[in-house]
């Protein structure tokens, strides 16, 4: 009882300490995986937004320009001489020196084009340098520009890439002229970045071509190549992750600039507050952990004392000592249980003496029980007896009368008549059926006397099938014997082994149908002797199953129903057993199981 008692305290103090333990680790395990998403669905919303501005800045940075050629047209206004354009060229490239590349103008009625560009000289001053060009190639770069934003002034935006390079430019055509205007990329992109209010975590990278990185709020990317930098996983569209450098990026193609436009967000900062966090976390876990662990001890070692005065007390009332009681004060469940078993043992002390007197009383009536089943079963096998002489009886006084009605037609007879050879063999066939008869009914009511020796079991087997080998090739049956008998030699009475044997194999022989097969198999397991004959006859009916080992049963049309009860003694005799092991529809087959020694 000690030991079961420890051990449940053990199961108890590891359960505790085990739940507790997956407890905080799974607490802690779901704040590290959810922190951690949290931290990249935060990094990839504030892309999202900063995309969403980078594309609203594009849009305002083309309009802008566009409004660069508006303010050109109501300058010029219809003032479209060669004096006047040229010096509204010069103004825009005067305001707008460090937005602007160069200006293409061409207008109606001239033979040549003309291209401003700022220079920048010594000492930082610019001056404007205007030449002509041919209209053939005003008219090329106009065609080649690939538009990709229609403003509602009627300007377009687009660009030209060449090589690797990529050059933006903004066109309008109207009557009295056409104009381009190329502008300046890094201008262009760091104006639209302005409009942008970003964190000093986040970059912006544009690629024109070949993964090249072409400009960068990190100069340090700056002509590199993209997959240097950027080659994390994709977690959502259009976002990746880069676990080793904690970047959370997206990356899009941009119609308007025919970009490659990156936006990296650098979460190394949050990754280490939160690491912080989770390392107090884990602190104040442990101290909970220990915390919880002492208390338990504790606790246990409490309820441990009370176990064992419960255990010693429980003992005693399992010997039958009902005298003692646990004498423990607690206002919990256990001295409520306490409570309870004392309760307990006063009613069992009641209950056992009751019982004592019951069982007393109950041995008696037991004892008479047995008596009179011990007369039962007389009275049974007296009435079972009687009955089997009843049945003797009137097979005699036929056998008599049959006797009686041929000795009077032999006194009847002339001594010289021939027939009188003839009732003389019948009357002596009668007695020999009566005599025959007789002796088995014997044998059925009388234990059979054994005298045991060793023989060849399946030498017996096999004379009792070479006995009657004239019926077998009557009915063109063919035996299958299987013999898988290691030890043979077994001790029994022959002759009575025999005649089991004959009358398995004649009832065998009479049930089967002609051109049949009966099974005969011999084996040994277990030192014992297993004899297996099955026919292919008609079965027999579940109905009778039952009584077909007892005395008089029979369905053959002649024979005294004797046989298989008489077998089946014999085999019981030899401690061994006779039993029928057929289904209906596959013919009869019976089992003898023997002892070997």
């Amino acid at each position: 009882m000690l030991k079961i008692k420890n051990r449940l305290t053990t199961k108890l103090l590891l359960f505790v300490f085990t739940a507790s333990f997956f407890l905080i680790a799974g607490s802690f395990t779901y704040f590290y995986f959810s922190g951690k998403h949290y931290i990249t669905s935060s990094a990839i919303r504030e892309l999202k937004i900063y995309s969403n501005r980078f594309n609203q800045s594009v849009n305002s940075q083309i309009n802008q320009y566009s409004n660069i050629i508006s303010s050109f047209i109501i300058n010029v206004g219809q003032n479209v001489d060669n004096k006047s354009l040229t010096k509204n060229v010069k103004n825009i490239l005067n305001n707008n020196s460090s937005k602007i590349d160069e200006i293409y103008l061409q207008y109606e009625n001239q033979k040549k084009s003309i291209v401003a560009l700022p220079i920048t000289v010594l000492f930082g001053e610019q001056i404007n340098n205007i030449n002509t060009i041919k209209n053939e190639q005003f008219d090329s770069l106009f065609n080649r520009i690939n538009v990709t934003e229609k403003n509602n002034n009627g300007s377009e935006f687009g660009y030209i890439r060449s090589g690797i390079n990529l050059n933006m430019y903004i066109k309008k055509r109207t009557q009295l002229f056409s104009i381009i205007i190329k502008i300046t990329n890094i201008s262009f992109y760091e104006n639209i970045l302005n409009n942008i209010y970003y964190t000093d975590e986040t970059d912006f990278c544009i690629s024109e071509s070949n993964d090249v990185i072409n400009y960068s709020t990190n100069k340090f990317w700056i002509n590199q190549k993209v997959k240097k930098y950027f080659y994390g996983k994709n977690i959502d569209e259009n976002f990746f992750s880069d676990e080793k450098r904690n970047i959370i990026y997206s990356e899009w193609q941009s119609n308007n600039l025919g970009s490659k436009i990156i936006i990296s967000k650098n979460i190394s900062s949050i990754y280490n507050n939160f690491s912080s966090l989770l390392n107090n976390l884990l602190l104040y876990s442990i101290f909970i952990y220990l915390l919880i662990v002492a208390f338990t001890l504790f606790y246990v070692n409490k309820i441990s004392k009370s176990l064992n005065k419960i255990t010693d007390i429980t003992k005693q009332v399992g010997d039958g000592h009902f005298e003692n009681k646990i004498e423990i004060k607690r206002n919990d469940e256990l001295g409520l249980l306490i409570n309870s078993f004392n309760k307990m043992i006063d009613e069992l002390k009641i209950s056992y003496n009751k019982l004592n007197l019951t069982n007393k009383q109950l041995r008696e009536k037991l004892d008479e029980l047995t008596q009179t089943r011990i007369e039962l079963s007389k009275k049974q096998k007296l009435a079972f007896v009687g009955e089997i002489i009843s049945k003797i009886s009137h097979e005699i006084q036929n056998k008599i009368s049959g006797v009686s009605v041929w000795v009077q037609n032999l006194e009847m007879q002339v001594p010289e008549n021939e027939n009188i050879s003839l009732y003389v063999n019948e009357i002596k066939s009668s007695l020999n059926s009566f005599m025959e008869m007789l002796q088995n009914f014997k044998k059925f009511y009388r234990k059979p006397y054994l005298e045991k020796k060793q023989v060849d079991f399946i030498k017996i087997v096999e004379d009792v099938i070479e006995k009657y080998k004239s019926d077998i090739h009557e009915k063109k049956i063919k035996i299958e014997k299987t013999f898988k008998c290691n030890e043979k030699t077994i001790n029994l009475d022959e002759n009575l082994i025999i005649e089991v044997i004959e009358n398995l194999l004649v009832n065998a022989i009479y049930y089967s149908p002609e051109n049949s097969t009966v099974q005969i198999k011999i084996q040994n397991e277990n030192s014992k002797i297993i004899f297996t004959i099955c026919d292919e006859g008609e079965g027999i009916p579940k109905e009778n199953r039952e009584n077909i080992f007892q005395p008089f049963f029979t369905t053959k049309s002649s024979g005294s129903g004797l046989g298989l009860a008489i077998a089946k003694n014999i085999i019981e005799a030899h401690n061994g057993t006779l039993e029928l092991v057929n289904q209906y529809e596959t013919g009869a087959c019976f089992t003898i199981i023997l002892p070997i020694n």
